[in-house]
């Protein structure tokens, strides 16, 4: 992501470090939505094994459900925080989201699953991302688009799914930029509002918190889907590790 975060750079400050400039993450969200317009979805799944599909449906209808909301607390947060220029990039993110929710619809529909109306996890993160303010919701956020964004990579590279490797591919691109813009903003504030060496023990104490908070929520998860990481030929080891690399990249970063 490297080159990506050279181009789209959220750092240019205005009126004395109170607003940043987010036209080139607007840019970027409003252009992105055409490369799902040559996306051909499979009509059909190849693999006939009942109990894998079942399994690959239930964890994607968990993650599905997530990313339908309609964001209104974060949205309003957004807007008081930042402005309407963050606001309406904060907004596009969202329905890029969404957009994530309805082909995983679909494949929930292609494996025979169900959808979710709801989930004790779900509301979970929900009731702590509205906890406090602006930089709380995008912290716990951040949990769920990095377990996401893993699983999803799962699916991409599984054998037993290769109809879905190229959609999957096209959202894990998608949640890679998602960490991108948020890690990019919470880096900035977390060095703004907790400058020097004392900010800087308090950085070091918030990352052990939200580290801890982001190891609860991955071992809830993994406890509850291991069938379908072993739908997807993943081991719980691998999972973990892929998910702590992009624990450590981010929090080397914010704080």
């Amino acid at each position: 992501m490297a080159g990506f975060a050279n181009q789209i750079l959220v750092g240019k400050q205005v009126d004395e470090g109170r607003k940043l400039d987010y036209t080139g993450w607007l840019d970027y969200f409003r252009s992105n939505k055409s490369k799902y317009a040559n996306l051909v979805m499979p009509q059909a799944l190849m693999c006939r094994d009942k109990a894998r599909n079942a399994a690959l449906a239930a964890t994607l209808a968990r993650f599905q459900i997530g990313e339908t909301g309609e964001g209104k607390h974060l949205k309003s947060q957004a807007l008081k925080v930042e402005g309407p220029v963050y606001l309406e990039t904060m907004d596009l993110f969202l329905r890029e989201e969404n957009n994530h929710a309805d082909y995983l619809a679909r494949v929930i529909g292609l494996l025979d699953g169900r959808l979710l109306k709801g989930h004790w996890t779900d509301a979970f993160f929900i009731v702590f991302r509205r906890a406090l303010g602006l930089k709380t919701e995008l912290f716990v956020l951040l949990v769920a688009e990095i377990l996401g964004q893993v699983f999803y990579d799962c699916v991409a590279h599984s054998p037993e799914y290769e109809e879905l490797s190229e959609l999957f591919a096209t959202i894990v691109a998608d949640e890679k930029a998602h960490l991108e813009f948020h890690i990019q903003y919470l880096g900035l504030r977390m060095q703004e509002t907790l400058p020097g060496t004392l900010g800087k023990v308090s950085r070091t104490i918030l990352y052990a918190v939200w580290t801890a908070f982001f190891l609860a929520a991955m071992i809830v998860f993994i406890a509850d889907n291991r069938r379908g990481l072993k739908a997807t030929d993943t081991s719980c080891i691998d999972y973990v590790l892929n998910c702590l690399c992009l624990l450590e990249n981010a929090g080397r970063r914010i704080f």
